[in-house]
């Protein structure tokens, strides 16, 4: 990955973060549980040979830490800058 990619994936990452702390608990618990579905997906499509294995980890590394995120979210456990409590 180039500098430029690297430094465009960090902004949107960042981007989303900051997103998902503001969604209203519900939300967060549903959009969690869509993304633990859409994860299971792709780990059935993977393949021995059709998912390089770095490609792998890298992805399921993401995904585990906005699930954990949107998890916080849902139980009101995320503190946002202003310094409240969700």
């Amino acid at each position: 990955m180039t500098q430029e990619e690297s430094g465009a994936f960090a902004a949107l990452s960042m981007i989303l973060a900051a997103v998902v702390k503001v969604l209203p608990p519900e939300t967060a618990h549903k959009v969690a549980r869509e993304l633990r579905a859409a994860q299971l997906d792709a780990k059935h499509q993977d393949g021995p040979d059709r998912t390089d294995p770095a490609f792998r980890l890298g992805r399921d590394h993401l995904v585990n830490a906005y699930r954990e995120l949107l998890n916080s979210v849902s139980e009101g456990t995320v503190y946002l800058v202003s310094g409240g409590n969700k």
